[in-house]
């Protein structure tokens, strides 16, 4: 999967924000160079034009997306070039308000089990997706928590921190 840090996401963000690129018909419209030149790599840029053209032509209906609940919403995002499940588990939680999406990959919940659970080795993706059984169907809950324990783990003072 892909991996880059909060800090370098937010930066990247801003620049595209400063350039009005968060708005999917900019975004569509831009050339792959205005992509690169807020930081996007070649590949990013390309999913960046192909989730604005899923807007454009209705593949990505963010009102369809709203009523589906959630493997049915994994489905429909990860059909979508570039959208991978851990994209998918992080928009169920922290935008359709799904308790029970759970981003087993994400390296930080992996991190913040390791801790909680005193583990020798981080647990890998597989491994974090029994674990999560125990949880459901609060497994959402489950990882804003273990984010927070990896966060206080690392003196950082909220989750956007790290």
């Amino acid at each position: 999967g892909q991996q880059i840090s909060t800090k370098a996401a937010a930066a990247v963000w801003s620049r595209m924000q400063e350039a009005k690129l968060d708005q999917a018909e900019n975004a569509g419209a831009a050339s792959m160079e205005t992509l690169r030149g807020v930081g996007l790599s070649r590949m990013k840029a390309e999913y960046v034009k192909g989730l604005a053209d899923a807007i454009a032509d209705g593949r990505l209906d963010f009102d369809h997306l709203a009523s589906l609940k959630g493997q049915d919403a994994t489905r429909y995002l990860t059909a979508l070039r570039g959208i991978g499940d851990w994209t998918a588990d992080n928009y169920r939680l922290f935008v359709l308000l799904d308790m029970d999406a759970w981003p087993y990959n994400d390296l930080a919940l992996q991190e913040g089990m390791k801790i909680l659970k005193s583990l020798n080795t981080r647990p890998d993706g597989k491994t974090m997706q029994r674990m999560g059984d125990d949880w459901q169907p609060y497994r959402g809950a489950g990882a804003l928590m273990l984010w927070h324990v990896y966060a206080r783990y690392r003196h950082a003072a909220t989750i956007t921190d790290i």
